[in-house]
């Protein structure tokens, strides 16, 4: 998954971040964090619980939205050795 989100230029300083009774608002608050959180959760229960007997391995990425330039070889490298793959980012 990503962390990163692109906007055009001036959208965060008409919609800052900001969080009120428990909830985030602003530019790129739901944008694939939702997907990172439930990963992250799925992999502390797979180590906590006893493992898998394959390896897991958790992929996140901060430059997805401009191509990965600084990522792409790991992803590369992560997907060739894979047999299977999740991507828990949301769709319109």
């Amino acid at each position: 998954g990503h962390r990163d989100t692109v906007f055009p230029t001036g959208e965060v300083e008409k919609r800052p971040f900001s969080a009120a009774d428990g909830k985030a608002f602003g530019p790129g608050v739901a944008d694939m964090k939702p997907g990172l959180v439930i990963n992250a959760f799925i992999l502390a229960a797979f180590h906590k619980f006893g493992g898998h007997p394959n390896p897991l391995v958790g992929l996140f990425t901060g430059d997805e939205e401009i191509g990965s330039p600084a990522s792409q070889d790991v992803i590369t490298a992560e997907a060739e050795k894979a047999r299977l793959a999740f991507n828990s980012e949301p769709s319109r």
